[in-house]
């Protein structure tokens, strides 16, 4: 028999003994993890408390994250965005490690199928609407990857309210507003306010109040900026003299 065929013959024979092998080493591996290549598979989505808000109001966000595929997913994290000053009153989550100070929620990874929660508690605090987004990064080696499915939303400030008193502020403006402030103030320019402590003394008062309050003693008595007020609770009576709207008072906080 010719040599090179009997060589050919052999081989033919080495490549059937060795084929059930490798479909059992194929068959091992699928039924092994097997990780998503691209975040393209990952859905976002979110769901809010408010359209609009106002001053005061605890907007309650969720966010929720669907692996859509057959495989599992692994090294993701979320990106927020918020306004600079929102304030975060609390977040929970189902999975996974959330940074408040990075905004990012990071997973491990997701089953395929599975789904993940993260909530937040937002304070409307200011006159302005709280926009924000979200979007989803894959760390696959040394690159990262951005998945198109990015949720934006919004909250709008009730701006039909009016001389609403922004009534929680810092002296120093760290997270929150910086002074007393009124909405719509400029409307009622004739207008007289003045600030108690608890015992009722008068810690600040001044005609035409013009928003300018940053938690200093000021009364007819004492030399305006002369003495920092502690950190704590005040008490507030806004006038109108010339004018047939209602006196608005109530309490403020003044955080440091």
């Amino acid at each position: 028999m010719n040599l090179a065929r009997i060589q050919k013959q052999l081989l033919f024979l080495g490549l059937l003994w060795a084929l059930p092998f490798a479909i059992s080493e194929v068959s091992a591996q699928s039924a092994s993890e097997q990780v998503v290549p691209t975040g393209e598979i990952l859905k976002l989505s979110h769901s809010q408390s408010h359209n609009v808000a106002r001053y005061g109001d605890v907007i309650y966000l969720n966010f929720l994250i669907e692996n859509k595929s057959d495989m599992i997913s692994r090294n993701i994290s979320v990106q927020f965005s918020f306004p600079e000053n929102t304030i975060l009153e609390a977040y929970s989550q189902d999975q996974g490690e959330f940074d408040e100070d990075k905004g990012v929620w990071q997973l491990s990874k997701l089953k395929s199928k599975e789904s993940a929660s993260l909530s937040f508690n937002l304070l409307m605090n200011s006159n302005q609407d709280i926009d924000y987004q979200a979007f989803i990064k894959i760390k696959e080696g040394a690159e990262t990857k951005i998945s198109p499915s990015i949720v934006q939303g919004s909250i709008k400030w009730a701006k039909e309210d009016c001389l609403i008193v922004f009534n929680d502020f810092s002296q120093t403006g760290k997270g929150k507003n910086r002074g007393l402030y009124v909405d719509c103030l400029t409307k009622y320019p004739n207008n007289f306010l003045q600030v108690f402590d608890r015992w009722g003394a008068i810690v600040y008062e001044k005609e035409n109040y013009d928003n300018s309050w940053t938690g200093k003693r000021h009364t007819k008595f004492t030399k305006f900026g002369r003495e920092k007020l502690d950190k704590g609770t005040y008490y507030y009576v806004l006038s109108f003299p010339e004018s047939d709207k209602a006196d608005k008072y109530g309490s403020i906080y003044i955080s440091e």
